[in-house]
C-alpha cells in the first residue's frame, strides 16, 4: 500500500473521525483531499433519503449525533437547488432534527450552513448542511455570545448511523425515506 493510500485509510479510521475536530488531523484531512467525499457516500452512514438529498452522519462530528443533509449530485450553493431539491431537503432537515431529539435525548438543535471559502468556515465545495444537536457543554454561552465547543466522540459515526436509523424507522413522516 502506498504512503497517501495508508494516509488516507488512517484519516477514515474510527480513531481519526472521533478525534478529528480536537487535533490537527481534521485541517489535514480537509487539506489533502483529492476528489469531493461527497459525491461519494457511503450505504453504512446514510440515514435515509427523499428523492436526490440525503440525510447522513458527519464523519468528522462536532458532537455525538452530528448529522448532515446533502444533496446527491455535486452543487455548491443554495441557489443552485431545483424546486423539488428544497422540498427533498427540508423533509430530511426536519427528520434530522427530529433524530437528532429522540435519539440524542436533547431538546435543541441547531441548523448550519456556511457558503463560500474557507474564512465562512466552509471547508468542502458540496453544499452541505449541518444538523448539531444543542447541549450545554457544545454551545456555550458567554460574553454575550454563543461558540460551538468541539466535543469528545464517544460513538463513532458508523455506531451512530446504526443507532439513528433505528430511531428514524420508528418515526411516522419517516418510514418511507428510510433505508
Amino acid at each position: 500500500m502506498k504512503k497517501d493510500d495508508t494516509n488516507k485509510k488512517h484519516a477514515y479510521s474510527e480513531e481519526a473521525q472521533k478525534n478529528a475536530r480536537k487535533s490537527h488531523w481534521y485541517s489535514d484531512i480537509a487539506s489533502s483531499v483529492t476528489k469531493c467525499p461527497f459525491c461519494d457516500l457511503k450505504e453504512k452512514y446514510i440515514i435515509a433519503e427523499s428523492g436526490d438529498v440525503v440525510l447522513t452522519m458527519n464523519l468528522f462530528p462536532y458532537i455525538d449525533g452530528h448529522l448532515m443533509v446533502i444533496p446527491k449530485k455535486h452543487i455548491e450553493r443554495l441557489e443552485d437547488f431545483s424546486p423539488q431539491d428544497w422540498r427533498d431537503a427540508h423533509k430530511m432537515i426536519s427528520l434530522g432534527m427530529e433524530v437528532i431529539r429522540q435519539g440524542c435525548d436533547v431538546k435543541d438543535v441547531n441548523v448550519l450552513y456556511r457558503e463560500g471559502t474557507k474564512k465562512s468556515g466552509s471547508s468542502l465545495k458540496h453544499l452541505h448542511i449541518h444538523l448539531l444537536p444543542i447541549t450545554p457543554e457544545f454551545m456555550v454561552y458567554e460574553n454575550f455570545r454563543f461558540s460551538y465547543n468541539f466535543c469528545d466522540i464517544e460513538v463513532a459515526p458508523v455506531e451512530m448511523a446504526k443507532r439513528l436509523r433505528s430511531v428514524a424507522a420508528e418515526i411516522p413522516f419517516a418510514k418511507k425515506a428510510c433505508r
